[in-house]
Order: C-alpha cells, then structure tokens, then sequence
C-alpha cells in the first residue's frame, strides 16, 4: 500500500500534462501513486495517461463516467487512494515555478522527516 496518494482532476490538459505527471513521479519519496481522473476530455489527455501508465506502475488514470467538473473528478480520484490523501494537483499548477518554491512545505517532503 503506498504511504501517499496524489489526486489529479484533468479535463483537456495534453499541453501540460507531461510536466505535471513527471513532478510528482520525480519527488524523493517514492512510496506514492497518482491517481488522476479524466473528466471527458475531447483532447489527448487520457491517451497520455495511458501511456504514462504503462511505463509507471505508480500512475492510475481513470476515465469519469460523465463530465462532472474538476471537484467530482477529484472525488472519484480520493474514493481510490489506498495512502494518506496530499492536496490535490492539477496539470496547470503542478510544474509552475510557484508551486515548485512551495513544495518544501509539501506533505511528500514532511513524511521524510
């Protein structure tokens, strides 16, 4: 069972999906999944999915049944998690030079300590 879960909402995110994927599988603490739902994306979003899930194991995307907005993706997502649930993550946010200054204060990085 993985210590933390991360939660990804996705709707038509192709453009940034790879850098934001590739953050949370880059942290130090390895002992994660990312679990993302796609909320009926008309773009290539959950064909990148599937593609980072076949090379991660740690990757588990999830097609929502119906379009429902980023809150009812991001349900679906925690419903899910087998670990400690961390703040949830978008492809938007996630590799912004913002978000990377405040993740010394991330979950991930204080299970290290």
């Amino acid at each position: 069972m993985p210590l933390v879960s991360v939660v990804m909402p996705v709707y038509n995110s192709a453009a940034t999906l790879g850098p934001a994927v590739r953050s949370v599988l880059t942290q130090t603490h390895g002992d994660v999944e990312l679990l993302i739902t796609d909320d009926r994306s008309t773009d290539d979003s959950m064909e990148l999915l599937r593609a980072f899930a076949e090379q991660d194991e740690r990757v588990l995307p999830e097609s929502a049944p119906e379009q429902g907005g980023a809150g009812r993706a991001r349900n679906l997502a925690m419903q899910r998690a087998r670990g400690t649930t961390s703040p949830s993550s978008t492809p938007t946010t996630c590799g912004s030079r913002r978000r990377r200054r405040s993740s010394s204060r991330s979950p991930l990085r204080a299970m290290r300590r």
